[in-house]
C-alpha cells in the first residue's frame, strides 16, 4: 500500500512546513508550527528538538534546556540533542553539566566531532587547558578540516605556553577558513606574546579587514602599538575598540596603559577607575593603577593598589616586583626585601626581582649578597660589544694578564667604583679601562690604568673583560673593605691655576652648587631625577649666609633656571653661573679644588667632589640610592662627605633649613679667620 501523501496527511504535512518555515529563518512561525504538532501528539520528538532550537537562536535558554531535556525524556539516544542540550548548558554558565551532556553525546555516537569540540571548549572554560587540547584534537582527528577546531586548540596551546603550537593550530584554522576574522585576530596574540611585533600588527589588519568590528583585533593591535612605542597610535587603536564596545574594562585598561605611556596619568588613571567600576577584579587594571599611582607620588594608594593585584595574581613575581618597588621607596626596605625574595622563589631567573633585591641588600649593608645580586642588573644601553674573552669573576689568576674594565651607568658610577683599578692592578694585571670620551681628562692620571679607550675605539688586545661595576664583588667588598683611601681622583693643575686666577681672591666662604640632576642622555626620561631634583626658587632661602655661590651645573634645565633667575627678579642668593668654562668634568673638578665646599643633590659632582676628597654635602630624596645605605650621615665612600636626608617624600624645605644653618656657622668661622 502506498505511503499517504502531505496533501492525504496533515501532520505530514504540518512537519515538512515547520522544517522548511525553521530552515527560512522564520522562526516565530515555525515555532507556532510545532506547537500545531504537539497540540496533536504532545511526545513527538522532532518537534521538542525544533522548539529547542529555536529557542537556543533567540536567545531563551532556560527553555531550550526545558525543550531539550523533554525530547531526550522521549529518546534519550539521541546524541545530537545531548550536544545540543551540552551547548545551552555551556551558555548558561553550567560548564560541568555541559560537559555529561558532551560525554553521553559522544557514548551515543563517537564520531560526531561536534561534540567533541564543544566537550572542549567546556574544559577550556573550566581552566583545564590540557583536557581542552586532547579534545580538540580527538575532534580534529574525526573532521580534519575543521577551522573552529584548530582555532579551540590554538587557544588551549596558548593558554598552557605552547606558543609555537597555537601558531601552527591558527595557520591550519586559517588555510581551511581564511575568512574567519576570528583566527587572524587570535593568530596575531601568539605573534605579540612570541615579540613579532610587526606579524602582530600585520594579523590584526588582516582580521581588521575582514570584520572592522572585531574588538578583540583593535585591542591585540592598541597592544603591539604599546610594545613599539606607538603612544599615540595606540591610544587611537584603543578609541577603535571603545567606540565599538564603550563599557568594555579591556578596552579602558587598554586606554589607560597607553596613556598611562604618553605621560598622562590623571587621564589614565579616570580610564582604568571605569575598567575596575565594570570589573572589580581586573588585574591588568590594577596593575596599571597602581604605576600611575606611583608615578603621581601617591605610593600609599599605589601600594593598595598593588596589594589588589598580588591578591589576583598570588604567582605573579612582576607583581611582586613591582610591590617591593612602591615598599622601597616608602623606605620600607626589610619589606621590599621579603616582596623581592617571594618573587625570586616564584620566579629564580627573573632578573628584576634579583636586582630590586640587590638594592635593599647594598642599602642595609649586607654587601655580600648584595654584590652578587647586583650581577642581574641590566646592560648599559647602546649598541653591544661582541667580546670573545671570558668575563674575569675574580676567581681567575690576573698575573701578567691584561684586563679590559668597561664603564656603565651613569658618569657618577664610573667615578665611584674607578678607584677599584688600582687594586686590581696591584694583582698583577694590566688594566685597559672603556669609559665615556667625556671622563678621559679626568681620568687619564688615575691609579692602575694603563690604557684609556672610548666607546667607539678598537678594543686593544686583553685576555678578560669586567664590568666596572662588578669589580667589588669580584673582589669581595664588604662594608669594612670599601676602599676609602681619597683622594683617588686629582685635578688638572693646570686648569686648577687657570680658574684661581679667573676667581681672584678670595673674599669669603666658596662653595659650589648643583641642584639638578637632569636628564641623562641614555635615559630621557628617567622620572626618577625629578625626585632627585630640588626645585631651583627653594634655593632662595640661601641668601644671606656671607658666602660666595658658583653653579657647578651643565646641561639643561639646571642652566636654563639660572639663566632665567638671572634675567628676571630673583629674590634668592647671586649663583655664578659657570657653565660655559665646564667643557667635560676635569674643568669641573679643577673649579672644585678652589672651592671650600660643594653643596649637591645625588649626581656624578657629589661623587666626584668625593673622589677628590673636597667637604660635600649630598642632598638626598626620601627613597635616596641603596649607595648611601640607610639612616647614616656619613658615607663610607667618601669620608669627606655629609649627607642630608629627606625625613619625608619631597620635604626639600626641611633639608635646605638645615643646610642653611650649618651654611651660616661655616660662613661664621671662615669670616673670622
Amino acid at each position: 500500500m502506498a505511503a499517504p501523501s502531505p496533501e492525504a496527511d496533515p501532520i505530514v504535512a504540518l512537519h515538512q512546513r515547520s522544517i522548511a518555515l525553521y530552515q527560512s529563518n522564520r522562526l516565530a512561525e515555525a515555532e507556532q508550527a510545532c506547537f500545531s504538532l504537539l497540540a496533536q501528539d504532545a511526545t513527538r520528538f522532532d518537534a521538542l528538538v525544533m522548539l529547542g532550537a529555536i529557542a537556543t537562536q533567540t536567545g531563551r535558554l532556560p527553555r531550550a534546556e526545558e525543550c531539550f531535556r523533554t525530547a531526550l525524556r522521549v529518546n534519550d539516544t539521541a546524541a545530537h540533542v545531548h550536544n545540543n542540550l551540552g551547548i545551552v548548558l555551556l551558555e548558561l554558565s553550567r560548564p560541568l553539566e555541559a560537559i555529561a551532556s558532551f560525554d553521553r553525546a559522544i557514548a551515543g555516537m563517537p564520531e560526531l566531532a561536534d561534540a567533541h569540540c564543544n566537550r572542549a571548549a567546556a574544559l577550556h572554560h573550566l581552566g583545564r587547558f590540557a583536557e581542552a587540547a586532547a579534545g580538540y584534537a580527538a575532534a580534529i582527528a574525526r573532521q580534519p578540516r575543521c577551522a573552529r577546531a584548530h582555532r579551540g586548540r590554538g587557544a588551549t596551546l596558548y593558554q598552557l605556553g605552547r606558543n609555537a603550537a597555537a601558531l601552527e593550530s591558527y595557520d591550519l584554522a586559517i588555510s581551511v577558513e581564511p575568512d574567519a576574522a576570528a583566527s587572524h585576530s587570535l593568530r596575531a596574540e601568539v605573534l605579540l606574546e612570541l615579540g613579532r611585533l610587526d606579524e602582530a600588527l600585520q594579523g590584526c589588519e588582516s582580521a581588521l579587514q575582514l570584520d572592522p568590528a572585531l574588538v578583540s583585533a583593535h585591542l591585540t593591535r592598541a597592544e603591539a602599538l604599546r610594545r613599539r612605542g606607538r603612544f599615540a597610535e595606540a591610544l587611537a587603536a584603543c578609541d577603535g575598540a571603545l567606540a565599538l564596545q564603550p563599557q568594555s574594562a579591556l578596552a579602558l585598561t587598554s586606554r589607560g596603559a597607553a596613556l598611562f605611556e604618553l605621560g598622562r596619568h590623571e587621564e589614565a588613571l579616570t580610564q582604568l577607575q571605569r575598567a575596575l567600576a565594570l570589573d572589580a577584579n581586573h588585574a591588568q587594571a590594577y596593575w596599571y593603577t597602581g604605576l600611575c599611582l606611583r608615578r603621581m607620588d601617591r605610593r600609599t594608594e599605589a601600594l593598595a593598589a598593588w596589594d589588589r593585584t598580588r591578591a589576583l595574581q598570588p604567582a605573579s613575581a612582576a607583581t611582586l616586583v613591582n610591590r617591593g618597588v612602591v615598599l622601597y621607596e616608602l623606605g620600607r626596605i626589610e619589606d621590599a626585601l621579603r616582596d623581592y625574595r617571594e618573587a625570586m622563589r616564584l620566579a629564580p631567573d627573573n632578573a628584576d626581582a634579583r636586582w630590586n633585591a640587590s638594592w635593599c641588600l647594598l642599602k642595609l649593608g649586607q654587601l655580600t649578597e648584595g654584590w652578587e645580586l647586583f650581577e642581574s642588573r641590566p646592560p648599559a644601553p647602546g649598541p653591544a660589544r661582541q667580546l670573545q674573552q671570558s668575563a674575569w669573576t675574580g676567581a681567575e689568576s690576573l698575573a701578567g694578564r691584561t684586563l679590559l674594565v668597561r664603564a656603565e651607568q651613569g658618569l657618577g658610577d664610573t667615578v665611584q667604583f674607578c678607584r677599584y683599578l688600582k687594586h686590581v692592578a696591584e694583582l698583577g694585571a694590566r688594566v685597559v679601562l672603556e669609559a665615556p670620551a667625556a671622563l678621559h681628562g679626568l681620568l687619564s692620571g688615575l691609579a692602575g690604568v694603563a690604557a684609556l679607550v672610548g666607546f667607539d675605539d678598537p678594543l686593544p688586545a686583553h685576555d678578560y673583560h669586567c664590568r666596572l661595576m662588578s669589580l667589588p664583588h669580584a673582589l669581595g667588598t664588604t662594608l669594612e673593605t670599601i676602599p676609602r683611601e681619597v683622594p683617588y681622583l686629582k685635578a688638572d693643575e693646570r686648569k686648577v691655576l687657570q680658574w684661581r686666577r679667573s676667581l681672584g681672591p678670595r673674599a669669603a666662604l666658596r662653595v659650589g652648587l648643583v641642584w639638578s640632576a637632569g636628564v641623562r642622555p641614555d635615559q630621557p626620561q628617567l622620572w626618577y631625577s625629578e625626585r632627585r631634583n630640588i626645585p631651583f626658587a627653594k634655593l632662595a632661602q640661601l641668601k644671606g649666609l656671607g658666602c660666595e655661590l658658583y653653579s657647578l651645573q651643565k646641561g639643561e634645565p639646571a642652566e636654563s633656571q639660572l639663566s632665567q633667575a638671572q634675567a628676571g627678579n630673583w629674590e634668592g642668593p647671586q649663583i655664578v653661573d659657570c657653565s660655559a668654562q665646564q667643557r667635560d668634568l676635569s674643568d669641573t673638578a679643577a673649579l672644585i679644588e678652589n672651592l671650600d665646599l660643594v653643596i649637591t643633590v645625588d649626581t656624578a659632582v657629589a661623587h666626584l667632589s668625593g673622589a677628590l676628597a673636597k667637604p660635600v654635602w649630598i642632598l638626598l630624596c626620601f627613597d635616596a640610592c641603596w649607595r648611601w645605605l640607610l639612616d647614616r650621615g656619613d658615607s663610607p665612600w667618601y669620608p669627606s662627605a655629609r649627607l642630608y636626608r629627606q625625613t619625608a617624600p619631597g620635604d626639600w624645605d626641611g633639608v635646605l633649613g638645615r643646610v642653611k644653618a650649618h651654611l651660616a656657622q661655616l660662613s661664621a668661622v671662615t669670616a673670622r679667620r
